[in-house]
């Protein structure tokens, strides 16, 4: 499916199969909101073995590390222009604004200068809130040397979008200059199937008002739809019976792909 046209008109047609015609039909604005919903759901659960029905998560198969190459970015994080620290002695970094999913974080400080510099590798160890509160009861409240804790301990906005602040702790030199370097899925366009702003110019999915079509690989495109359609019929039963209303031909809970 490449052009929104094909994008609804096959959500109509699987609609209609699923609902027996029993449903009022569905505009392009509901349509594109299920299927957005949907494109998110399946690549979370592509990353959580536990959503999908092989039990496989992103590095279970290789298959679906290239589903999602066009998703996949890197970058230098900064530290957030304004954000009061949890921990005095820790370095704050805000993700980017398009942050979905980390797949891997690496934080290293390099000091001294030229021709003696030298780069410290860390591994970052996520710390939760929890176990922040036991290390630090201890006589010796940092990490062993070769990692850092990170923590998420909150959030600032960035372009619009919502995204978290975290804070590394460690032993490393407090004159070196840390590089926070995390490899991320960033979150997907939304699937909008009309010009919003031709239907109410305060109408936006994820901050996006024009026409989009999927991204990703088009052998996911039936698993999105057919998603997409599985949440069309799950909020159609709340709407009639007040709960969600489930039976054998749509399930929720387990996921297709």
């Amino acid at each position: 499916m490449n052009t929104v046209k094909e994008w609804s008109d096959a959500f109509d047609v699987l609609y209609n199969q699923v609902m027996s015609n029993a449903a009022a039909a569905l505009d392009e604005y509901d349509k594109s909101i299920f299927l957005t919903k949907a494109q998110e759901e399946i690549v979370k659960n592509y990353f959580n073995p536990k959503g999908n029905k092989y039990q496989e998560g992103f590095d279970d198969n290789v298959k679906r590390q290239s589903d999602f190459a066009t998703l996949i970015k890197s970058a230098s994080l900064s530290a957030p222009s304004s954000y009061t620290k949890f921990d005095a002695r820790s370095s704050a970094f805000q993700f980017p604004a398009d942050f979905f999913i980390s797949i891997n974080e690496q934080y290293q400080v390099v000091s001294g200068t030229a021709p003696n510099i030298k780069t410290y590798p860390y591994t970052i160890i996520p710390l939760s809130y929890v176990d922040y509160n036991r290390v630090m009861q201890k006589p010796y409240k940092y990490p062993p040397k070769s990692q850092v804790w990170r923590l998420i301990t909150g959030e600032v906005t960035v372009d619009s979008n919502k995204v978290p602040v975290v804070e590394i702790i460690g032993r490393y030199d407090p004159a070196g200059t840390g590089t926070y370097m995390l490899r991320y899925l960033k979150r997907p366009d939304p699937i909008i199937l009309v010009d919003l702003t031709t239907i109410d110019n305060t109408l936006s999915i994820n901050g996006v008002t024009a026409e989009t079509t999927c991204a990703l690989p088009a052998h996911i495109h039936e698993e999105i739809l057919q998603r997409a359609v599985e949440l069309a019929k799950a909020a159609y039963a709340s709407d009639q019976n007040g709960t969600i209303q489930l039976n054998n031909q749509v399930q929720v809970g387990q996921r297709s792909e």
